[in-house]
Parts: structure tokens; C-alpha cells; sequence
């Protein structure tokens, strides 16, 4: 498998927009949003299709993550633009869409807005809509205190976040600690394998390169109105949800499957939220994107700014 170095391009509003790539560039593409927080920063088990020259993995940073220019005021609709500023600049005539937790509501947005751009949107622990209770009940009582604390008081969303970056970067000890108490079993287990953990920490550490904006506004907007319906996504959708998941509870799963009209789902019982670092389960999602033709094309390289710019 090749890993070009990371790269960014400019967009039209004068921002950056940062991203890694993993694969054969003449293979087809998957654009795989991360969760929140997350980043570029990224690695795949040996053997999966990426090995096989079947498929390559583009990971883009939203903004305020990593190399990614912040934007104020952000929307979810407004990453569909991005995105298509990079699979232009990329030479891509279609794609498929890999949403990992937070990165699935920005996947749901790029079918409804690039329907004949999008060939499949893939969905692995996905957040649904945060305003709606009933599908927080199984939520780690953590993550369900913080929620409901930040409703009255939107200040402690950067409180939280700020913490974090702050233990990552200087005590990750304390950081795996807090994040156990509102994980499963199954994730702290897989969390618990060094090299697992020393990927998981870099991947974290990069999503706070520049400081927590690109976090604290995904949560907000989780929160609110996406501004666009599920129930009209044409595009095909798979999704996979663990039922042992205390971040994104299965009742999300199921809500997000049954508002899309043409989703198939998948729901593992001995599996906890972070699927996508697991190798068995990231091999069968990337090789059920590749039994879909491989209908896209890939135009001339683009070029890309230095990624290594400071913050």
C-alpha cells in the first residue's frame, strides 16, 4: 500500500484544506471523513483492498482539524463545497464516502447535495441527530452528563475540549483515562494494544494541531437542524454499528437506517464504537465498498501545498 505524504490544496475562499492519501492512484477512490475530533492522520491493517490495488482512501480534514483552515460559522451543508473543490482538484468524476462517527452526518450531506457524484455513503458508528433524546439513553453517563450540560452552558463544550488537548498533548495518560470511562470494554481493550493506542494518540493529537475549533463546532452542529432530509438520500448507504457502543448508541444506528430509504445495516453485538481501528472489520467495510463497479476516473495529479506549514 502507498501513503503519499500529506498534501492540501487551496480553496476558492482563500482557506486550506488538508488531506493524506493511501492506495494506488489509479484505483478507486473512497473519501473517508473522520470522527470528532479526528484528522489525516491514519493507518490500515495489512491485506485489506488498499494492498490489493482495489481501492484508495483519500482522508480530508474538515475545518479547524490538522492542516485544515478554520471557518467561521460553518455548516454541514457548507462541507459539500469543499469537497467538491477537492475531487475536482483531484480529477475524480465520482466517489464513495467512508463516515466515521461524526464524519457520518458530512457523508449524509454530500449524497443529498452530489447525488451523481456519490456512488455509495458508508457508514461505520455514525452520529445521528443529538436534539433528539430518546437516542442518548444508551449513552456512557459521561457523555450524557456533558450533553446535557452543554445545552445550558455551550461555554463547557470548550472546556471539555480544551482539556483534552491539553492532557493529550501533555499527559495522555490522564486523556486515555477519561475516555475509558466513556468507552466499552471492547474499545478499551483494542485501545489497550500499543501500537492501536500509539496511532490512536497521533491521530488525536493532529486533529488539535491547531486548536479545538474544528471539534467544538462539529458538536454544535450535531446539536441543531443538519438543513437537509435523510429520507430524501438517493444514493445507496451501508452501515455498520456496534451494539456495545456507548459514544454513538445503537438506537442512532437504527434511527439513521430507518429514515434512509435505501440503507442496509449491519449491527454486531460484541462490537463497541471504534470499528474502524479494528483490522477484521476494516477490511470487510473497505471490501464491501469495492463489490460496487468501480465506476470513477482519475484525472492528471494535482498539485499541493507544502503540508508541514505551521498553525
Amino acid at each position: 500500500m502507498k501513503h503519499q505524504p500529506d498534501g492540501s490544496i487551496p480553496l476558492a475562499d482563500g482557506r486550506t484544506l488538508g488531506f493524506s492519501r493511501f492506495g494506488m492512484e489509479s484505483a478507486m477512490p473512497v473519501l473517508m471523513f473522520h470522527g470528532t475530533p479526528g484528522s489525516r492522520c491514519f493507518g490500515f491493517p495489512a491485506g485489506t483492498p488498499l494492498d490489493e490495488g482495489r481501492v484508495q482512501v483519500i482522508l480530508p480534514e474538515r475545518p479547524g482539524y490538522g492542516l485544515s483552515s478554520a471557518k467561521p460559522a460553518r455548516t454541514i451543508l457548507g462541507w459539500v463545497d469543499d469537497v467538491q473543490q477537492l475531487v475536482d482538484s483531484l480529477g475524480f468524476d465520482s466517489v464513495h464516502l467512508l463516515g466515521l462517527s461524526g464524519g457520518g452526518p458530512y457523508a449524509l450531506a454530500c449524497a443529498h447535495q452530489m447525488p451523481g457524484r456519490v456512488l455509495s455513503v458508508n457508514l461505520v458508528a455514525a452520529v445521528a441527530p443529538l436534539s433528539l433524546s430518546p437516542l442518548r439513553k444508551d449513552m456512557a453517563l459521561a457523555n450524557r452528563l456533558a450533553y446535557n450540560v452543554a445545552r445550558l452552558v455551550p461555554q463547557s463544550i470548550q472546556l471539555n475540549f480544551l482539556f483534552n488537548r491539553y492532557s493529550l498533548f501533555h499527559k495522555p495518560v490522564v486523556y486515555l483515562e477519561k475516555l475509558f470511562t466513556q468507552l466499552s470494554d471492547w474499545d478499551e481493550a483494542l485501545l489497550q494494544e500499543p501500537v492501536t493506542q500509539a496511532l490512536f494518540l497521533k491521530h488525536m493529537r493532529e486533529a488539535y494541531r491547531c486548536g479545538i475549533d474544528g471539534a467544538v463546532s462539529d458538536i454544535r452542529l450535531f446539536m441543531r437542524p443538519w438543513g437537509f432530509n435523510l429520507s430524501e438520500i438517493t444514493t445507496p448507504v451501508r452501515l455498520w454499528q456496534g451494539e456495545l457502543d456507548t459514544m454513538v448508541p445503537a438506537a442512532m444506528g437504527r434511527y439513521l437506517a430507518a429514515q434512509l430509504p435505501h440503507c442496509t445495516s449491519e449491527f454486531i453485538a460484541d462490537a463497541g464504537h471504534l470499528l474502524f481501528l479494528d483490522p477484521h472489520y476494516m477490511n470487510a467495510i473497505l471490501s464491501a465498498i469495492c463489490q460496487d463497479s468501480p465506476i470513477s476516473t482519475v484525472g492528471e495529479e494535482p498539485e499541493v501545498e507544502d503540508a508541514l506549514s505551521p498553525c
